[in-house]
């Protein structure tokens, strides 16, 4: 019988703070954090997000050495891999048992071995290629396995002796629908940017972009009638009776990574209008939408 994983520390940076009112965090983790925390396998598991700005990299081990992971995830973006790297770097000197994680666009066996990043990837345990969400809990709810054992599952790229091993792609994608939301949890923090997802991946295979090549032929869809309400389910969130007084949002940004093409475009933005219209603006100051 697998062992899970007792303490995760789900860590990413975020140092942009965009005037008065956007002010950024990373969904990423808390989808994540979302999965762990709803998996059965993981009941007894202490999910932790570590999520700060340009901190040092002192600051960033005092503060997980105090919390003791046997477990590290990381979201990797070009800012803040060189950080991450380090960290799995002395993350690993210190417990050498604790697993690490990487996911995010930055997350490639071909960034790892550029010169700035190359010393640390021995430090750097998975590389997650695809989307974070179940396979985060597979790695979670097999921790005791150790790393070997992880060929099963779908997405990955294993570090071994020989270099990267990567695991059979998966075989079907991810139906962001059924994931648990954040925002229905309450696990999104007050004072922040409310990002609302319609869709992932990229349809696009541009020869500069890793991401957007490796991508291209898997576009992940959110119901558009589904989507802006993701938004809404944040005034009934646990401990948070109204979506703007008590969660504390002031900003509504949509955060694809590029436009939806053609008749989808049109029919977001008119559902994402009224969704806002009907439920959110009589409870945000006015202006506080943006596309």
């Amino acid at each position: 019988m697998s062992t899970p994983a007792q303490r995760i520390a789900l860590v990413s940076l975020s140092p942009w703070t965009l005037g008065a009112r956007h002010v950024s965090f990373n969904l990423a983790v808390r989808r994540l954090q979302a999965a762990l925390m709803s998996d059965p396998r993981l009941a007894q598991t202490e999910v932790r997000v570590f999520e700060m700005g340009a901190e040092s990299l002192a600051t960033w081990v005092e503060r997980l050495a105090e919390f003791d992971p046997d477990m590290l995830a990381a979201s990797t973006y070009l800012w803040s891999l060189p950080t991450f790297s380090l960290l799995a770097s002395a993350i690993k000197r210190r417990s050498p048992r604790c697993l690490t994680v990487f996911g995010g666009p930055s997350a490639r066996p071909a960034m790892l071995a550029l010169a700035p990043f190359r010393d640390a990837a021995q430090f750097v345990d998975v590389l997650a290629l695809g989307e974070g969400e179940h396979v985060i809990t597979e790695l979670a709810a097999h921790h005791g396995h150790g790393v070997q054992s992880f060929s099963a599952i779908p997405g990955l790229a294993l570090h071994s002796p020989l270099g990267w091993r990567m695991t059979p792609a998966p075989r079907q994608s991810l139906a962001i629908d059924t994931l648990p939301s954040p925002y229905r949890m309450g696990l999104v923090p007050n004072g922040v940017t409310a990002y609302l997802e319609t869709y992932r991946g990229c349809p696009m295979s541009c020869s500069f972009c890793q991401w957007g090549n490796s991508a291209h032929e898997v576009v992940i869809h959110v119901d558009i009638e589904r989507a802006p309400y993701e938004l809404v389910a944040r005034r009934t969130a646990p401990g948070r009776p109204s979506f703007h007084d008590a969660a504390g949002c002031s900003f509504v940004f949509r955060s694809d990574d590029m436009q939806h093409p053609g008749e989808r475009a049109s029919l977001l933005l008119t559902r994402t209008i009224e969704a806002i219209a009907s439920e959110v603006a009589p409870l945000l100051p006015r202006g506080a939408v943006a596309e």
